[in-house]
């Protein structure tokens, strides 16, 4: 299923294709012949920064099953910290792009950039079920290797103290 074409100012076509430069120059995508397709946006901060990001609304995200996995409740979390006296906080740089992506489901994930098509290797944000899949992923990590004082919450990680003694123990062990 491809998206109807969309039109860019000279500006955003040019930052979408130098972010698809780096995308392809750190591996996370592929040059792809598939005959999905949807479109790249540039969206603005309030700062001014600028991401590329995919609309796949009207692509793979509208015939996605959705994950019933649960995230955790954000008071649940506070009400657990509480407890603590000292916290480290963690934002996973790139978190998303940590997970590799099932071979046979990458050409799902394919955009446009350019005149050309890439699809994704790792697992990009913006896929209906990448939330959900991030999460299950970073809970059962958290599970087995017994961080019982790490507090996963989607990319960001709130690591919990009792006193700084624990601390480079704990933040070794993360």
């Amino acid at each position: 299923m491809a998206d109807k074409p969309r039109k860019y100012s000279k500006t955003d076509l040019h930052f979408i294709c130098d972010e698809t430069q780096c995308l392809l120059s750190d591996d996370l995508i592929e040059p792809s012949n598939s005959q999905w397709r949807a479109h790249a946006l540039v969206v603005k901060e309030q700062s001014g920064k600028r991401h590329m990001v995919i609309d796949y609304s009207r692509t793979i995200n509208w015939f996605t099953q959705l994950d019933t996995y649960m995230l955790h409740h954000i008071d649940e979390i506070v009400n657990e910290l509480a407890r603590y006296r000292v916290f480290t906080t963690a934002d996973l740089k790139s978190a998303y792009h940590q997970l590799e992506l099932n071979p046979h489901n990458r050409e799902f994930t394919v955009f446009q950039s350019g005149n050309a098509l890439y699809h994704w290797r790792r697992l990009p944000f913006g896929l209906t079920n990448a939330v959900p899949d991030f999460q299950q992923t970073i809970d059962y990590i958290v599970r087995e290797n017994d961080l019982k004082w790490c507090y996963p919450y989607l990319d960001d990680r709130m690591i919990a103290i009792a006193n700084q003694v624990e601390r480079h123990r704990n933040l070794q062990a993360f």
